[in-house]
């Protein structure tokens, strides 16, 4: 593992995508609370749109819990952050599929929907290559840096 002492040891885009994962944790928790608000839930049903509830609140925390767990994990370079990163995929998957059926995604005609959860699993598959790479993480060291 890599010592935190030396910032220099943890590769830039490593930091990068710890920071925009710290944002991204305060985002979900801030919308676990908007999105519950009366005035949000109202003006969303005068759409159509199931916004809110337990099902919604639940997957932005633990969407949040995952996010900020995977940017402290990245910014240590601790072993814990690779699953906690595919826990916060879960999740980002889970909010589309969510998003989808609810009707937030609803484009009569299209499949903007299931096209938005292909790109999502294609861009998040990506990010989790480029930190395998990065780290040098394998399922066989048990999230455990190798090399110098």
């Amino acid at each position: 593992m890599v010592n935190t002492a030396h910032p220099a040891q943890r590769p830039g885009a490593v930091t990068v995508i710890s920071v925009v994962l710290a944002f991204l944790a305060a985002a979900d928790f801030g919308n676990a609370v908007a999105w519950n608000q009366s005035e949000v839930v109202a003006a969303a049903s005068r759409y159509g749109l199931a916004v809110g509830g337990w099902v919604h609140t639940s997957i932005l925390v633990i969407s949040a819990v995952a996010a900020l767990a995977t940017a402290v994990g990245l910014w240590r370079m601790a072993p814990w952050a690779r699953p906690s990163f595919i826990v916060w995929c879960f999740t980002v998957v889970a909010f589309d599929g969510w998003a989808m059926h609810s009707g937030l995604l609803r484009s009569p005609g299209t499949t903007s929907g299931e096209i938005l959860v292909l790109g999502t699993i294609v861009i998040l598959g990506g990010i989790y290559w480029f930190l395998a790479q990065a780290l040098r993480w394998s399922a066989r060291s048990g999230g455990q840096r190798k090399g110098p």
